[in-house]
């Protein structure tokens, strides 16, 4: 359910990811580059974490090329 009551920023590509029912997509001019930050327990090997690790960072790139 869409309560009106909240805004994100989100990349322009991934506006198609979350499209929903009573969701309004704005783009916003004029911003400069984010930079995205992921932290994580190096000991954690959990399958969950792990995935998102790799796809975020060159792990994933690497691995896509190989």
């Amino acid at each position: 359910m869409v309560s009106g009551q909240g805004v994100v920023l989100i990349a322009e590509g991934n506006v198609s990811l979350h499209q929903r029912p009573g969701l309004v997509h704005r783009p916003v001019r004029r911003l400069p580059e984010a930079e995205l930050a992921i932290a994580w327990r190096a000991d954690d090997h959990r399958s969950e974490v792990a995935e998102p690790v790799a796809a975020l960072t060159d792990r994933g790139r690497r691995r896509r090329a190989g």
